[in-house]
């Protein structure tokens, strides 16, 4: 958001209005216990995410398997739980919820060169293609023009253009 100039919608008047009716029914729909956290637009945005985001790229990079239960977890810290997420201690919370030894070793790589450039890589490309938020979904196809979406509402569309169907919101599965 920062490198595109766009604002959370929850510092958006609006916006945050309307948000915890809609957080409501999404969580109806996908069978989530999703709420907005009373501290976001105090805490969560004004800490940041850098550091869960550089110890998640840390996990990809060294211990992939870890990698999707880590971001559930600090997905569920802001969404659920509505605990922080932006200290070394949350990292180790996270880490211990997932059964992830050495954590330690993973929270020293969050400060390497190495990491940090991954990262920053990643987010040029997004903000190249377009990207002003997350979810932020590209689509490339071979001889095709790249097609972006934005927002966890257009998962249908993606997967529709990616020729796989949408069989719903599979509360059952999750």
């Amino acid at each position: 958001m920062k490198s595109s100039g766009n604002r959370p919608p929850i510092l958006l008047p609006a916006k945050a209005q309307y948000m915890p009716n809609d957080l409501r029914m999404l969580s109806k729909y996908w069978g989530f216990n999703l709420s907005l956290n009373p501290n976001f637009a105090t805490e969560i945005i004004p800490n940041g995410t850098i550091l869960p985001q550089r110890f998640l790229t840390a996990l990809e990079q060294n211990a992939p398997k870890y990698l999707i239960p880590a971001a559930r977890e600090f997905w569920k810290r802001i969404w659920e739980t509505h605990q922080s997420i932006h200290e070394e201690e949350h990292l180790k919370e996270v880490a211990k919820s997932i059964g992830l030894e050495n954590v330690e070793k993973y929270i020293e790589m969050t400060k390497s060169a190495k990491i940090r450039d991954i990262l920053k890589q990643r987010t040029t490309e997004a903000v190249e293609t377009g990207a002003f938020g997350a979810p932020w979904f590209v689509i490339r196809k071979e001889g095709e023009q790249n097609r972006c979406f934005w927002g966890s509402d257009r998962l249908p569309v993606v997967l529709n253009e990616c020729g796989v169907d949408f069989v719903g919101a599979m509360k059952s599965k999750m």
